[in-house]
């Protein structure tokens, strides 16, 4: 493979033998060969008419190969993690130029990249990236697309039904309060302004995984006398007891009766207790399962 001498041409090709040795390795296959003048010139992977060899920015993004090969970046390639943010720029945002998810939108414009990084889901919630993008919903520092709960409210995005058809597009996400807020950006947690200091919460996720597998209702053990109905879309009860959260007493997703997990979809409730002043109170209310 010619030598190591740095002016040495061994083929008279006008091309150096160690330009046209890394080539080969680089490349893997005898496109270039420095005892063969009839190979392949050596590459110019930018196109700035300077030879890989000679040239110490590759890909010219304005980062030296050698200043990409100590961030672990590919000199080749002007956006590594393929987020539609080049390199140089990331390490100006300082952002993370191997993770397509540290980025800043504004630095996007690698815009083949983009395409694809729009119909990515960085979260794993089931919305795509590019409905997601610069929201912040629960103002907690991660964006929307970074966030597996986006309202903040512990019950994960993806256990509160932002995608039923599962297409990434949430304009069919779940509302079950049907107050125009999908449930997957709104808030769902114990406030000093529920009812006698008693909520409800509206889904469930029987999957096993420790969270929000059971009916939660926050503050249910200050209201013993309570009882629980919940019917599925037919008005059939799939669940009914007296003292919810006593002794047990907890719905899981189950039929009632065969023990089965209930299909995902909406329920409804009716739910009764005494409250501190001994007067009976009836709510009624949407109850989502999802598996």
């Amino acid at each position: 493979m010619g030598n190591n001498d740095p002016y040495s041409d061994s083929d008279y090709d006008g091309y150096h033998d160690l330009e046209e040795s890394e080539d080969e390795a680089r490349v893997g296959i005898s496109l270039v060969d420095p005892l063969n003048s009839n190979k392949f010139p050596p590459f110019d992977n930018d196109k700035d008419f300077s030879c890989d060899w000679h040239d110490h920015d590759d890909d010219n993004d304005n980062l030296l190969d050698i200043e990409e090969n100590e961030l672990g970046t590919d000199p080749f390639d002007i956006d590594t993690d393929k987020d539609g943010v080049d390199d140089y720029l990331e390490t100006l945002d300082e952002t993370d130029p191997l993770d397509a998810c540290s980025l800043l939108l504004e630095s996007q414009m690698v815009s083949k990249n983009i395409i694809t990084w729009n119909l990515e889901d960085c979260d794993g919630d089931g919305v795509l990236n590019s409905y997601e993008l610069d929201i912040d919903t629960d103002s907690d520092g991660l964006k929307n697309r970074n966030d597996a709960d986006d309202d903040g409210d512990t019950i994960l995005t993806k256990d509160e039904n932002a995608d039923p058809n599962n297409d990434g597009d949430p304009e069919d996400a779940f509302d079950s309060d049907m107050d125009g807020i999908p449930d997957f950006l709104e808030f769902n947690s114990f406030s000093e302004d529920v009812e006698d200091d008693l909520e409800i919460y509206n889904a469930i996720s029987p999957n096993g995984d420790g969270l929000n597998d059971i009916l939660i209702i926050r503050n249910i053990e200050s209201y013993p006398e309570n009882e629980l109905f919940i019917f599925n879309r037919w008005n059939q009860k799939v669940f009914e007891v007296k003292g919810y959260g006593v002794n047990g007493n907890i719905f899981d997703g189950s039929h009632q009766k065969t023990k089965r997990t209930l299909p995902v979809g909406t329920y409804f409730y009716i739910f009764s207790y005494k409250n501190k002043n001994g007067l009976l109170v009836n709510r009624k209310g949407y109850l989502y399962i999802n598996n």
